[in-house]
């Protein structure tokens, strides 16, 4: 977990993280959470909903980039198979 931060974290974090718009992200969690294995939200709150920031981190260090990486892939350059599909999710938003 990332130090000095909650251990819950919300959808327009996880899309900053995955450099993708908080809107795209929600569209796309479930097929995500049943195709890619992302992580399920908490159980026990309701709104807003918040997920486990360990899960995620250890969800997007396990697609094969940290979140940094996608940040940092310049327009044309190959981002590599690994996070092909959350580029895709991002240029459908």
């Amino acid at each position: 977990m990332t130090p000095g931060k909650s251990i819950w974290i919300k959808a327009d974090e996880i899309a900053q993280l995955l450099d993708l718009t908080t809107a795209t992200f929600r569209r796309n969690v479930a097929r995500l959470t049943e195709r890619d294995g992302f992580p399920l939200p908490s159980s026990h709150r309701l709104k807003p909903i918040t997920w486990r920031r360990a899960a995620v981190e250890a969800w997007i260090n396990s697609q094969g980039y940290s979140a940094d990486d996608l940040r940092g892939v310049p327009n044309g350059q190959d981002p590599g198979a690994a996070n092909v599909h959350l580029l895709r999710l991002a240029e459908a938003g």
